[in-house]
């Protein structure tokens, strides 16, 4: 009895991240939530859910390049998820991915 009820709870919980990866919202919002399911180790659950919504991050690259243009901490995190989860990306890929020396000082 008390199997099957934690069964059911971990299928709906199941259920509602997969509707919050795959659910529209800021490209940034979409990182963090998939960064934290890394971090909290349950991530390979929603493998091919976190792989889609990365492919769609990945096929509109130009159109997010102006969300990310002064946040390093976003462009940083879609650069390191895209790597980790096989996608081809270079950091000359996008020129907001430069840093520049002479801006560092």
């Amino acid at each position: 009895m008390e199997e099957e009820k934690n069964a059911a709870r971990i299928s709906n919980l199941e259920e509602e991240v997969v509707k919050q990866i795959q659910e529209e919202k800021e490209v940034e919002d979409q990182l963090q939530l998939i960064d934290h399911l890394q971090q909290l180790g349950v991530a390979y659950h929603f493998k091919d859910d976190i792989k889609n919504a990365l492919g769609s991050i990945h096929g509109s690259l130009e159109d997010t390049s102006m969300l990310r243009k002064d946040n390093l901490h976003a462009t940083a995190l879609l650069f390191r998820l895209l790597r980790e989860n096989g996608f081809d990306v270079s950091e000359g890929s996008s020129p907001h991915l430069h840093l520049r020396s002479d801006k560092i000082k």
